[in-house]
């Protein structure tokens, strides 16, 4: 359902419940990081904090990215992912992405 639904609604539910499940990969998120809609973007971002949490860094970078996202929710979201992880330079990052996302509102 994640990978293969043309449905919107299905594809972020699908990824909440495998992130319920435990079963959420990096693999799968770094797809849906790059999923024409904006709403799966931020539920990718979303459901990535449970990998963070869990020891799992390997979407620091995919995260990161966001930041040039062309929707201005998903920058904001991946601003606050990376506020509520605490990141490393965690202010830098939104110091530097928060003027050219209020540019883009």
């Amino acid at each position: 359902m994640v990978r293969g639904s043309g449905n919107e609604l299905a594809r972020i539910h699908g990824l909440w419940t495998l992130e319920g499940l435990g079963l959420l990969t990096p693999e799968i998120v770094r797809e849906r990081l790059k999923d024409d809609q904006p709403q799966v973007r931020i539920a990718a971002i979303r459901t990535s904090e449970t990998l963070f949490k869990n020891g799992d860094t390997n979407l620091v970078a995919d995260i990161a990215s966001m930041a040039s996202d062309a929707d201005p929710n998903v920058v904001i979201q991946a601003m606050l992912t990376v506020k509520i992880l605490d990141w490393n330079e965690s202010a830098t990052f939104i110091d530097k992405t928060m003027p050219v996302t209020l540019q883009r509102v």
